[in-house]
């Protein structure tokens, strides 16, 4: 991968070997199955982005499922800030950081269902952000318009 270094994918491998653990022992503990009925691996959404297009439907099911958690997630942040700007609540941000969290669990578990690893996500970020940044100094316009 161009211009990446050990020490940048260091604590991204770091979050997404841990999230691999922790969805391979639920899948253990709730005895989930894939669709030829061996027990679930994160490392089986490797094998099937590697071109086993016939599991296909395992991919889509799991990252709608981890796609809907991400969005509840996403909710209870909402929930966490001030929607009433001019209310004299105040933020709580130790519990809006752990919705944060809770949403980068599941973003990291949709990452691992398509197929994708931690340098995976660095390299498509990156290449991203360069577009981003490209668009906003040509004055933004969607590719696709």
């Amino acid at each position: 991968m161009e211009n990446t270094t050990p020490k940048e994918l260091d604590k991204l491998d770091t979050l997404f070997k841990m999230q691999a653990e922790l969805n391979d022992s639920v899948f253990e503990r709730r005895g989930i199955t894939n669709n030829a009925g061996q027990r679930l691996r994160s490392a089986d959404f490797q094998d099937y982005a590697k071109g086993n297009l016939t599991q296909i439907g395992e991919t889509n099911t799991w990252c709608s499922r981890y796609l809907e958690a991400l969005l509840s997630e996403c909710d209870e942040i909402k929930r966490e800030l001030l929607v009433k700007f001019w209310s004299a609540k105040e933020i709580d941000v130790s519990k809006l950081r752990v919705e944060i969290i809770d949403a980068w669990h599941f973003m990291i578990s949709l990452s691992i269902a398509a197929g994708m690893s931690a340098e995976d996500i660095l390299e498509v970020y990156k290449a991203k952000h360069a577009e981003n940044i490209k668009r906003q100094e040509n004055g933004y316009a969607p590719a696709n318009s």
